[in-house]
């Protein structure tokens, strides 16, 4: 199967990231919504570009008081690391913080780490923050929010793939990402979601089942990279000409 990657067209550029150490699973429409949110999330006055942050004992301890939900202090270390990876996830102003536009911290920056000092609230939460968080004096005092255990449960911890490749093709930039996805019947399933970062449109697909529509030589390059043969060729068996067919097949059996 090896003269299979004959057929495909490799991008101009590719990178990726594997995250074994904070995986959750979430239900689909839950991720889309993530997703195209983040599509168009606007520039801010810094998106972080470091790849590490620490997270103070102080702000574990106010994320599990005024954020939700409860966490332990190795996995919410292990949860910014990976969102610093991510691009657009974690915002720095001036004088504070955002993740996911909605997350509030205060920072300080040291060389190119980003040291999280403390958790101040959720703005969908607490709108208030929204104005509390122009006034440096304000930010400069302890901040006492909380809110019942009840609620920090029924929150949502920053969603993140489980892998993620960004590549470049002649026609923009995509973003593939794996999630793992909870059914309505109650298992868990992987699902892909593509991401067209050129035209802001996303698609998805399960990794057993063959798309609706045809995905770029490009695309299936990437995937067959990442392990998922199978998915290439049978694809590549239902979408393109009978020529290409009769070659794949060929290809398949050297």
């Amino acid at each position: 199967m090896k003269n299979v990657k004959s057929f495909l067209k490799e991008p101009l550029s590719i990178t990726g990231f594997s995250f074994c150490y904070y995986q959750q699973v979430n239900l689909q429409e839950e991720i889309k919504r993530h997703i195209y949110k983040q599509l168009y999330v606007k520039p801010s006055e810094s998106t972080s570009s470091s790849t590490t942050v620490k997270i103070s004992y102080h702000a574990w301890i106010r994320w599990n008081e005024c954020i939700g939900p409860a966490i332990g202090w190795d996995e919410l270390k292990r949860l910014c690391g990976q969102l610093a990876l991510l691009p657009k996830r974690i915002q720095l102003f001036q004088n504070y913080g955002l993740i996911d536009e909605d997350i509030c911290f205060l920072y300080t920056l040291c060389d190119d780490t980003v040291e999280i000092t403390t958790f101040y609230g959720r703005l969908c939460l607490y709108p208030e923050l929204t104005r509390l968080l122009k006034d440096e004096e304000v930010l400069s005092k302890d901040n006492q929010i909380s809110f019942s255990p009840s609620i920090l449960k029924r929150q949502t911890a920053p969603i993140v793939p489980v892998e993620m490749i960004t590549y470049e093709s002649d026609d923009g930039m995509y973003q593939l990402e794996k999630y793992q996805v909870m059914t309505q019947h109650g298992t868990v399933k992987s699902i892909f979601f593509l991401l067209n970062i050129t035209t802001k449109t996303v698609i998805s697909f399960d990794t057993k089942h063959l798309h609706l529509s045809m995905l770029s030589k490009v695309t299936l390059y990437v995937l067959w990279v990442m392990g998922y043969e199978k998915l290439v060729v049978d694809h590549m068996n239902v979408y393109y000409s009978k020529k290409q067919h009769a070659d794949l097949r060929l290809a398949c059996k050297v």
